[in-house]
């Protein structure tokens, strides 16, 4: 919550104040600015919790894909192509994808005779593969 005076602090502890709202406010700070200038104002205050909230939201994610890795529920699945499969059938809840990950999909289609049922092939190749054809 951010504002300029005391107005922020009072009117976080009114019973005006939406009681949905509360467990939200990770932070109270005083800005200079108003609109634009003292939202970015305000982020850059309280960048050290808003940091802390993601982390938080990452180690939740995490420690429920190591509980259902633990349970061996099969509601984890592992690698390019198992995932590609469940993510192309739109069964897939939450995605943990690894950033540096240089991989890419090639789709080979067989125009001519479209009648077979597999006449679509999907690869997944790291692109220093290509260079060294």
């Amino acid at each position: 919550m951010a504002g300029s005076a005391d107005f922020k602090t009072e009117l976080n502890q009114s019973e005006m104040f939406d009681q949905r709202l509360k467990p939200k406010v990770i932070k109270i700070v005083d800005v200079s600015y108003g609109g634009e200038n003292g939202f970015n104002q305000a982020v850059e205050l309280a960048q050290e919790c808003l940091a802390n909230v993601k982390f938080v939201q990452e180690k939740k994610i995490l420690s429920k894909f190591f509980e259902e890795i633990s349970t061996d529920s099969g509601m984890v699945v592992f690698g390019v192509h198992d995932t590609m499969k469940v993510l192309d059938t739109g069964a897939i809840e939450t995605l943990l994808l690894y950033e540096n990950m240089d991989l890419h999909r090639l789709t080979l289609r067989n125009k001519e005779d479209e009648s077979k049922v597999e006449y679509e092939i999907i690869i997944y190749f790291k692109k220093a593969l290509l260079s060294s054809i």
